[in-house]
């Protein structure tokens, strides 16, 4: 009990809660980690491939490919470059190829079967008329919501999984259903993980408008000794409100919850003013919205202020073999959405190839790993299996870099 309260000084006020995440002193050996609170064994499995299965797969997506047949070369060049829906699943697509090349490279034989949705909810139901999906282990989209929950409800009384492309709220909970995007509670988790490593070494401070009042509270709950900064009128803060509530000891950090570009803007201006060698400064966010991209916030500030954010993406570089070889089948480097269609696809595949039943093999095996997205299913509460693997990213000399991942060897979930 002394060691646990030393390395969690919230269970002397608190005592021990659900969900609450205990650092424990205590290292799980590498050849193990842990995995939604079991101890799995560690194994490759690019090295455990049974190249007797033959994994079947399906791609749905909105290739809009009639409207393509019965356009000019022109039309068609201003549709992909305007129609975002097919431009997506292009370059999705471009990086399921990339995907399926590997795995064969591997000794794997895949049977692949491709499906336009047309974006169509109505054509997206034909294709269970008119379409056998017997014997295909898995289903990778459709894009959008309306049509993924068509997908997934006549799916699910075949027992097929079917892989979500994209965040959104508007998913079906099916218990056939795989969301590969990590949602915002996995997000803010894995920022809480990673503060929770540090939060005794420094000095917290949490600045958050009424939208995100729900954030504050839990944030202060789990670091009760943050001090509190609350927006006058929700629109700004001054340089007077925040140096009392600063260190000269140890480092600040300021965890920022809003979505509003004129406070991020005013913040960022008010912390970037406030540094010196007195006040040493780092900012961060459990959620980092798109008004965190506003051509009004500093990057210059950000990267002063060593911004650290969660995200689904990890860091790319041009020159790593996927893209060297994306590069020399396309002609260009491969986009964010290439890469995630190789990623996506590379792990079924690799699943597949160890097992068929990716239902029973989501809960034994770990996280995996690719080239810039990385996945570990959970199943919830609503019966769905989320991907809850999420990046830490910063600022730091007008670049994003990309942190250590915190160990689970580090961390046991009193789940």
């Amino acid at each position: 009990r002394e060691e646990l309260e030393t390395l969690n000084p919230d269970l002397k006020n608190t005592g021990l809660k659900a969900g609450m995440v205990l650092k424990t002193g205590k290292t799980v050996p590498d050849a193990f980690l842990v995995n939604n609170g079991l101890l799995i064994e560690k194994f490759s499995l690019v090295d455990s491939i049974n190249v007797l299965n033959r994994p079947q797969i399906a791609i749905m997506l909105p290739f809009k490919a009639q409207q393509a047949l019965t356009s000019s070369d022109e039309v068609l060049k201003n549709r992909i470059t305007n129609d975002r829906l097919m431009s997506y699943s292009l370059d999705f697509y471009t990086g399921v190829l990339m995907a399926i090349d590997s795995i064969r490279k591997l000794g794997l034989s895949v049977d692949v079967r491709v499906f336009d949705t047309e974006a169509n909810d109505k054509v997206t139901q034909r294709l269970f008329y008119s379409e056998s999906f017997i014997g295909v282990d898995a289903v990778i989209g459709p894009l959008l919501p309306k049509t993924f929950n068509i997908a997934s409800r006549e799916l699910s009384k075949m027992n097929i999984p079917i892989f979500s492309l994209v965040g959104s709220k508007n998913f079906e909970p099916q218990p056939n259903v795989f969301l590969s995007y990590p949602d915002n509670e996995a997000m803010y988790g894995k920022m809480a993980t990673f503060l929770d490593k540090y939060a005794n070494e420094v000095n917290m401070v949490i600045i958050a408008d009424k939208k995100n009042e729900n954030v504050r509270q839990r944030l202060t709950m789990r670091f009760p000794e943050a001090k509190i900064l609350e927006p006058h009128e929700d629109k700004f803060i001054r340089i007077d409100d925040i140096t009392p509530l600063l260190a000269t000891d140890k480092e600040n950090w300021v965890l920022v919850e809003t979505e509003e570009v004129s406070l991020i803007a005013n913040i960022t201006s008010v912390l970037n003013s406030t540094l010196s060698e007195e006040f040493a400064i780092k900012m961060f966010t459990t959620r980092k919205s798109d008004a965190f991209e506003d051509i009004n916030i500093s990057n210059t500030y950000l990267s002063n202020l060593n911004f650290h954010f969660p995200s689904v993406n990890g860091i790319i570089t041009s020159n790593n073999r996927f893209s060297k070889l994306y590069k020399n089948r396309y002609g260009t480097l491969p986009g964010k959405y290439a890469v995630r269609g190789f990623d996506i696809t590379f792990d079924i595949l690799l699943k597949l190839g160890y097992q068929k039943n990716l239902l029973g093999l989501a809960q034994r095996i770990g996280e995996t790993e690719y080239v810039e997205n990385k996945f570990n299913y959970v199943k919830k509460w609503s019966g769905v299996y989320a991907n809850n693997s999420v990046y830490i990213l910063y600022y730091e000399n007008l670049e994003v870099k990309q942190e250590p991942d915190v160990q689970l060897s580090d961390l046991s979930s009193a789940k």
